[in-house]
Formats: structure tokens, sequence, C-alpha cells
């Protein structure tokens, strides 16, 4: 998790033990989106621009395009 800041420093985190409703033992689906939200009567509460979202693969997913890979460029030079 990452902020920049108007200066254009960064400051990352990797949290440990964060979860959503229910905590660890909750059972519930892994989240796959997020969204801020702010409202009242008091104007403008919260301003957010230049949001990046990246996503880290699974360890699997990665053996599995590794060995995509290979198959292919060993079937390349079979050819």
């Amino acid at each position: 998790l990452s902020i920049t800041d108007e200066l254009g420093v960064t400051t990352t985190v990797n949290p440990v033990g964060w979860y959503l409703q229910g905590g660890a033992a909750s059972g519930l689906p892994t989240p796959t989106a997020f969204r801020f939200f702010a409202g009242g009567a008091a104007g403008n509460l919260m301003g957010i621009d230049n949001i990046t979202m990246e996503p880290v693969p699974e360890p699997a997913t990665v053996l599995a395009l590794g060995l995509g890979v290979a198959l292919l460029a060993a079937r390349r030079r079979k050819n």
C-alpha cells in the first residue's frame, strides 16, 4: 500500500493482519475491488486523484505462466 504526496514523496507499507468485515476467520470472499466514499452536509470532505493499483499475481499463476513460456520456447526451438 503506497501513497504519494503532492511533493512526490512516496510512503509504502506492507500491512499484515489487516482484514475487512469479520476478521481473519470470517469466511467472507476475498475483496476484488475498492472504493472511496465521502459525504455529508459540510461540502467536499475528501479529494483523491491519480489512483494506481498494481496486481500481485499468486505464486501458482506465476508458475503456470513460466511453464507456458518455457513450453512455447521449447516448441519454437523444435521447429
